[in-house]
């Protein structure tokens, strides 16, 4: 546990019930501070409290992260059983110990009903409320809404691809990043996808350690292994840590010692908006430094969320307010800009009209280049998405359509080396970038489109080259097809941008550009 060691260093003798070797000094009552979970204090170690050494020496108990109290200690959202029940029962502590025992309660989020439950289950009377708020004044919050429902692998990594693109550039310089997931498939996809994507790059040159300690990118969830845990952990509380980007699920949450992060992107909101500003909240840490929260809210991803977390994302008021309302705090003025994308899109930081403005520009603000990247690239996928052919431009027989899915399977094949999923250590789909939802969508749209230009524009093809040798699979098999005709038509109407694009590729040593990067709004 890194909290216990960090306090050992600090002269502080402290441990946490279940850790090997210790259990005869942990009862004799040897250690300052002891940590444990309510499930181990209330039941198997009760006695132990009951004993001389804790009865005459404990002076007093404090309660972590105290809303999952009535978070996991109660039933909500129609559960029939508590997640956790024994944080409810954490108030029977008070007919073990000495009635001169305080018990002190901490948490960073809590609501006045939650406030109201953990008094009450404690039983406190008459108890001091020590309030900070919860407001922090250099995040940024942001939600962007997309069609798609991210079931696509190919949708999923385009979003991300600026933050690989960064840390290829600028490596252990680059902006320390979480992306909360709501599916855990999402966590591992992306990650692996990261690992692929980077190669070599993955790795920090100048670490020692050749394995996950010298990894830009990690992976927390509960299935995680306890060892690499523990490395997360540790590179997270140093400001100076290898770790740029973490995709977790909310196994990385309460009691986290995180600096230096720069953004939270959560994939999909949390079930509430307590899970939200605590998730958020890893963020903004040092005061100095502006800190952004983006929420991407994609199709259906709002079925088990609250209501209060609903409004949050469908609201068109200023979103600190609507969070801070929640928890009963005043939020502090802010620059609009700075404040959140609401606010934002009414900004007038630079308006020097003294009566009805008439600038033409009234705000310039844009320092947050990866939420304009993502934006950018959620728009052009929601047009993508959006995209309706209402006629057919092309005859394709069910032979030919037949076999040019086996040709596209073939090419697939090759790009993996002849390797199948149980061979590699990802998958196909991702140790290609070439997934067989690309394929299935060829092979649907393809009597719809009409030219060589719309179907480079119209797939999600991570590289130029996939594109091209896709487009040179359907051309030998529907030779004869209008597709052709409507080709060598528009060939001479393909912009030399696009010309451009593919020349400056091919000049970087087949350095694969995302598509989506390099083309426009207008596309």
């Amino acid at each position: 546990m890194a909290l216990t060691k960090s306090l050992n260093q600090k002269k502080l003798n402290a441990t946490y019930i279940g850790k090997t070797g210790d259990d005869n000094d942990l009862r004799s009552g040897k250690f300052n501070i002891v940590f444990s979970s309510p499930e181990t204090v209330l039941t198997t170690h009760r006695q132990m409290l009951l004993s001389n050494p804790y009865q005459k020496s404990i002076k007093a108990v404090f309660v972590d992260e105290s809303h999952c109290i009535e978070k996991w200690g109660h039933t909500v959202g129609g559960e029939s059983v508590p997640f956790r029940e024994h944080y409810a029962r954490i108030g029977e502590l008070r007919s073990i110990l000495p009635m001169s025992v305080p018990m002190i309660a901490l948490t960073a989020t809590a609501s006045k009903k939650t406030r109201a439950t953990i008094i009450n289950d404690l039983h406190m009377k008459v108890p001091v409320l020590v309030d900070l708020g919860v407001n922090k004044p250099n995040i940024r919050y942001t939600v962007i809404k997309t069609k798609q429902g991210f079931r696509d692998v190919d949708a999923l990594f385009s979003i991300f691809v600026p933050i690989i693109e960064e840390l290829k550039i600028k490596k252990i310089e680059a902006s320390r990043t979480i992306v909360f997931c709501r599916r855990r498939s999402h966590c591992r996809d992306l990650y692996e996808m990261f690992m692929t994507a980077l190669g070599v790059e993955a790795y920090d040159a100048t670490c020692k350690h050749v394995d996950d300690r010298g990894r830009f990118v990690a992976m927390f969830q509960q299935a995680t292994d306890v060892d690499v845990k523990e490395s997360v952990m540790s590179s997270f509380a140093d400001p100076n840590g290898v770790i740029r980007v973490l995709f977790s699920t909310i196994a990385f949450g309460m009691g986290m010692d995180v600096k230096g992060l720069q953004t939270v992107i959560h994939l999909g909101p949390p079930a509430d908006l307590d899970d939200y500003l605590q998730e958020t909240g890893r963020a903004g840490r040092d005061s100095l430094k502006q800190s952004f929260a983006i929420l991407l809210k994609y199709s259906h991803s709002t079925r088990r969320t609250s209501e209060s977390m609903k409004e949050y994302i469908s609201g068109n008021k200023c979103r600190r307010k609507t969070l801070m309302s929640f928890f009963e705090c005043e939020p502090c003025s802010v620059v609009k800009h700075l404040c959140c994308d609401v606010c934002a899109a009414v900004c007038t930081c630079e308006c020097a009209c003294n009566g009805a403005c008439n600038c033409d520009t009234k705000c310039t603000y844009n320092d947050n280049q990866l939420e304009i990247s993502i934006k950018k690239i959620i728009h052009q996928l929601d047009a993508r998405h959006s995209a309706c052919f209402h006629k057919k431009v092309n005859c394709v027989s069910i032979e030919k359509t037949s076999q040019i899915r086996n040709d596209l399977y073939r090419y697939r094949n090759e790009l993996a080396g002849g390797l199948t999923d149980d061979k590699l250590f990802t998958n196909v789909n991702i140790s290609t970038q070439y997934s067989n939802q690309l394929i299935d969508h060829i092979i649907k749209d393809l009597p719809y489109i009409p030219n060589r230009s719309v179907f480079m524009q119209h797939f999600l093809f991570y590289s130029s080259e996939h594109a091209e040798c896709s487009w040179d699979i359907i051309k030998s098999v529907i030779s004869d097809s209008q597709i052709l005709a409507n080709d060598q038509l528009n060939s001479d109407n393909i912009s030399s941008s696009e010309s451009s694009t593919q020349s400056s590729e091919s000049d970087s040593d087949n350095h694969a550009k995302h598509p989506l990067l390099n083309s426009s709004d207008d596309d």
